[in-house]
């Protein structure tokens, strides 16, 4: 019966000594940024793999029927490049298609909308989306700045240019984002 209480002492000694390890470990977990979702471009991709990146303000949205059994369905969005980055020139009207049945997943644009666009080049169909899906979408507010949603904060978060300055904050001016991740990429 004596080596009993000795094992009991013993665990608790452990537990007591290990206890400040186990809450370090538990808040440094609390402190790191969420990292993006496994096969999620990264920042880096995104601006690599982009054909076109701009500032634009959404003018029309139209559903283009196939004309024929050959081609697909797609969407024509029109778009005022207010700001340019690669691909387009400052003040462009900028017509893009995507395949309608993106639409129909739920992704879409509204007239009116502001949004920074990370677009893949053209495809042989002349198709186009965003890099990453929503990742490579941002929405801006009336004054200029972007959105971030949860995927997106996660990205800068990720990025070692953009990380420390942004921490967590879910909005920046679209040239800082776009000026982190062409420094990000360039590293």
């Amino acid at each position: 019966m004596q080596l009993f209480p000795a094992v009991v002492a013993l665990r608790t000694k452990f537990l007591v000594s290990a206890l400040p390890f186990i809450l370090t470990l538990s808040v440094v977990a609390q402190r790191q940024p969420v990292a993006p979702h496994y096969g999620v471009p990264t920042l880096v991709q995104l601006n690599r793999n982009s054909g076109y990146i701009f500032v634009g303000t959404v003018m029309s949205v139209a559903r283009v029927e196939p004309n024929s059994q050959s081609s697909v369905a797609t969407v024509r969005i029109t778009f005022h490049v207010e700001n340019a980055v690669r691909g387009v020139r400052r003040g462009q009207t900028l017509v893009i298609r995507e395949w309608a049945g993106r639409w129909e997943s739920g992704e879409h644009y509204r007239v009116g909308e502001r949004t920074m666009l990370y677009l893949f080049p053209p495809g042989k169909l002349g198709l186009t989306s965003p890099v990453g899906g929503e990742l490579g979408k941002f929405r801006l507010d009336s004054y200029g700045n972007v959105l971030l949603n949860r995927q997106q904060v996660a990205a800068v978060a990720a990025s070692p240019v953009l990380a420390a300055p942004q921490q967590g904050r879910s909005q920046m001016t679209w040239r800082r984002l776009s000026n982190g991740i062409r420094l990000a990429s360039e590293e």
